[in-house]
């Protein structure tokens, strides 16, 4: 009987998954019609405007680094630097990780959420400097910018980031307040804490659904 109700656990967590799985597959192929639809019907494009295409394109592919390069050339044009791409190469750095990637893109957040023109612009931004700051190991910033853009929007990715955040810096109280008693030593505590780092960088980055 146990056997049988395992299997069937199994069965529904497979299809929940599978289908999961097909809707963000569906998802990143419209969004890629989208762009490419986009671009088909302005008379007048320019060479920013395909870059700037492409790169969206890459990006709903989790093509990370070729579209790094091409939203970094967009943006680096005073044009090209609207809260939209900045937010979507906050994002894509943020997926390809490393401690400069994580600090570009809380920059880029930040930059975006002053040209925000809307409340999802304005929460992305948030929720991507949140991000950022948690793979950095900043929980406080990481805390601060998820309570803000969960002020903005309520979303099931932020509260995410935010339990994240908030878990890991009470355990990190916790660690420092048993090494200050003697229980661990500095040791134990840097290699604690590093291991909950890298735990924490793949659930946060892989708890991302699809972002516009």
């Amino acid at each position: 009987m146990t056997r049988a109700s395992d299997i069937d656990q199994e069965l529904s967590h497979a299809l929940a998954l599978s289908r999961r799985l097909i809707q963000s597959a569906e998802y990143y192929a419209q969004a890629m019609r989208r762009e490419v639809a986009s671009l088909e019907e302005n008379a007048n494009v320019t060479q920013l405007d395909v870059l700037r295409t492409r790169g969206f394109v890459f990006a709903f592919a989790g093509q990370d680094e070729a579209a790094r390069h091409d939203l970094e050339a967009v943006v680096s044009q005073e044009s090209g630097r609207t809260a939209k791409v900045l937010n979507k190469l906050a994002q894509v750095l943020v997926r390809i990780g490393g401690k400069d990637n994580l600090e570009r893109a809380a920059e880029l957040g930040e930059m975006a959420g002053g040209l925000a023109e809307n409340s999802d612009e304005k929460w992305h931004s948030l929720h991507n400097v949140a991000l950022a700051k948690l793979g950095l190991g900043d929980d406080r910033s990481a805390t601060k910018f998820a309570e803000q853009a969960l002020a903005v929007r309520h979303d099931v990715r932020t509260n995410a980031v935010l339990a994240a955040a908030m878990r890991t810096n009470r355990e990190s109280e916790l660690v420092s307040s048993m090494v200050a008693r003697g229980l661990l030593v500095d040791l134990e505590l840097d290699g604690t804490t590093e291991e909950l780092r890298r735990r924490l960088d793949t659930i946060a980055v892989s708890s991302v659904e699809p972002m516009a």
